[in-house]
């Protein structure tokens, strides 16, 4: 299987943060969305990116920030990081 980020994928995100019980919203002018749930809000500038941002959090916790290691790895790692 191959999924690639694009406008068919869009709605089924949404779906997903509201099966995962999030409150999604837009912006008026559609340059933000969040997703709110048990106090804590993600904003992104697409659904594609609030999953992302979901799920970085439920992965790394409160500590989701990068350390010193990690961003040096990364930017020797992935060309145009940065």
């Amino acid at each position: 299987m191959n999924i690639t980020s694009a406008g068919n994928t869009e709605v089924p995100i949404i779906i997903t943060l509201e099966q995962k019980g999030y409150d999604v919203t837009a912006a008026e002018n559609g340059e933000w969305w969040t997703a709110s749930k048990s106090g804590v809000t993600y904003r992104g500038e697409s659904p594609s990116e609030l999953l992302a941002l979901i799920g970085m959090h439920e992965f790394r916790g409160d500590k989701w920030k990068a350390t010193d290691e990690e961003i040096e790895r990364c930017l020797n790692q992935y060309d145009g990081l940065g």
